[in-house]
């Protein structure tokens, strides 16, 4: 009996659903892992924000003024560069994230759906294929059948099976035909379209790879632009003078003066600071005051000197007239 002539039809078929399964199962795979992925940056960028707030926070209650603009400039900045992370790759509508999801979801659609098309108009007619052919085979056995019932009254073994063969070897029927013109046509469709889905798939992959790496460049390089600069006004910040400052304020605190202090902690109010006992500091406004009194104090000095001259020329001219 002829071997299934459908065997190796099915082995392509096989072969090529495989492949396109393959895809479909990377596809939904990268679709779900970046969905997590974006959303790590949506969250990250929220938390990121959250202790840019910190920093001010920290920032305004810094007594230090060099320490307390540092603070809130690095604050500012991690900001600015929590805004560019969600701009470029949030998930949100209308961000990088989401684009990146369409682009795959395009991939998918522009790949996938047209082949599983033309896949099924191929099974369809594989599957007509093997019914005509089921049928034939039906029709020789049916006609072995009958041989070998007319030949039992004298006909040997040999010449039965030889008529089968020649029985066998008569052309197929019409409709078998048919089915297998149709057969070489889809299979030439499925080869030249075979070839378009393989390089879409490919070109897509590449332009989403690309995609993703541009955009995590992206905020990774406007990050190094924003911060790098917070390097040096890091390392301006003077401990010496920060030191100094500090025992400044207890000498003056130890030599009973008193002074007022602005300080963003008192919610940018100037707040009194004040010692134990008669040990008081002194305050900006009490020193900018004595300030602005000694032209006055110089004044009144000079006329003082300029009366008493005076007094000392009047009193030599009436020694002279005497």
């Amino acid at each position: 009996m002829p071997t299934n002539s459908t065997d190796p039809v099915n082995k392509k078929s096989n072969s090529l659903k495989l492949r396109l399964s393959s895809y479909e199962k990377t596809c939904s795979s990268l679709n779900k892992e970046l969905k997590t992925h974006l959303l790590n940056h949506t969250t990250g960028a929220t938390k990121n924000k959250v202790f840019a707030e910190t920093l001010g926070t920290i920032g305004r209650l810094e007594y230090f003024a060099p320490l307390r603009e540092a603070f809130k400039d690095v604050g500012h900045a991690f900001r600015s560069v929590a805004d560019e992370r969600l701009n470029v790759l949030g998930d949100k509508k209308g961000l990088g994230g989401e684009k990146l999801l369409n682009r795959l979801e395009e991939t998918k659609k522009g790949v996938l759906v047209p082949m599983k098309a033309v896949m099924k108009d191929r099974s369809d007619v594989v599957s007509l294929v093997a019914k005509e052919e089921k049928k034939h085979q039906a029709l020789i056995l049916k006609e072995e059948k009958q041989l070998l019932k007319n030949g039992i009254d004298g006909e040997s073994v040999n010449e039965i099976v030889a008529n089968s063969t020649a029985q066998s070897s008569n052309p197929p029927p019409q409709s078998l035909l048919d089915a297998r013109e149709q057969m070489v046509h889809v299979d030439t469709n499925v080869d030249e379209n075979i070839g378009k889905f393989e390089e879409k798939r490919i070109v897509d992959m590449k332009l989403f790879l690309e995609d993703f790496v541009r955009k995590e460049i992206a905020w990774h390089a406007k990050a190094i632009e924003i911060m790098t600069p917070l390097i040096s006004t890091a390392r301006s910040v003077d401990e010496d003078e920060a030191v100094r400052e500090m025992l400044g304020k207890l000498s003056a605190i130890a030599r009973g003066e008193e002074y007022l202090e602005s300080t963003v902690a008192a919610g940018g109010r100037e707040k009194k600071i004040t010692g134990s006992g008669e040990h008081q500091l002194m305050t900006n406004a009490k020193k900018k005051e004595e300030q602005e009194q000694e032209p006055e104090q110089e004044q009144e000095q000079e006329q003082e000197q300029e009366q008493e001259q005076e007094q000392e020329n009047v009193e030599k001219d009436q020694d002279w007239d005497a």
